[in-house]
């Protein structure tokens, strides 16, 4: 006879309201969407690496039974589009022209 099953103690993880001026997460998640560079058919991440903070080896493979190939990506974080709430002394990833003036903009004292 099967049992309902609970959470291991101290695994629960209590629901946390997101502070209002958040936008809500979507209930969907979002995902890259990988595609082999020979069929163009879906290719799936089979493991990944992260040598670097801002850099990961992804290891793919093509679902295309016909086409079988498998191969090296490397993703890097090259560009910041909204500063970190919580940075870190050692990352140092460059804020994007757009996004730059836009926070310039935002701490330049108006005058009246």
């Amino acid at each position: 006879m099967a049992t309902a099953s609970t959470p291991a103690q101290g695994h629960h993880r209590p629901h946390r309201t997101p502070p209002c001026h958040l936008p809500r997460p979507s209930t969907r998640r979002s995902s890259v969407r990988i595609t082999c560079p020979h069929c163009d058919e879906r290719a799936i991440t089979r493991t990944s690496r992260r040598p670097l903070p801002v850099f990961y080896e992804v290891f793919a493979q093509c679902t295309n039974p016909h086409c079988s190939w498998s191969g090296k990506l490397q993703v890097e974080f090259v560009t910041t589009t909204n500063p970190s709430r919580t940075p870190r002394d050692d990352i140092n990833i460059p804020v994007e022209p757009a996004s730059r003036r836009a926070l310039i903009e935002q701490l330049t004292p108006t005058q009246s």
